[in-house]
């Protein structure tokens, strides 16, 4: 819920608080240079694609049709579920890649 809402920690939220213009709230996880969104966070950031791949998998044994949709349509398919399923490992999947990002994170700050 606090995701679909924007209640969470990507930048293109925390940056919001901090008056940083929404073009510099770039993702701090990967080097891609893209805005850290809700749809780089679950779809495109590299460092994700792991637990992303393994999401996918478990969403085609729920959602045949998942794999034949392009990667805004599912996330929109996802985002949008009302399947009890689904939101559970939509959610299981949130969350382990916040916990990633937190690690990530804190190995950064942990090396400078």
């Amino acid at each position: 819920m606090k995701f679909r809402t924007g209640n969470h920690k990507l930048r293109i939220e925390t940056g919001r608080y901090d008056q940083i213009p929404r073009v510099n709230r770039l993702c701090p996880i990967c080097e891609s240079n893209q805005i850290e969104d809700e749809y780089h966070f679950l779809i495109y950031c590299n460092k994700y694609s792991i637990l992303r791949n393994n999401f996918y998998k478990t969403m085609e044994h729920i959602f045949p049709t998942f794999k034949e949709l392009s990667s805004l349509q599912a996330i929109g398919e996802l985002m949008t579920s009302l399947n009890h399923h689904i939101n559970i490992q939509l959610a299981k999947f949130i969350s382990s890649c916040f916990d990633l990002r937190n690690i990530l994170l804190s190995n950064q700050t942990n090396v400078t």
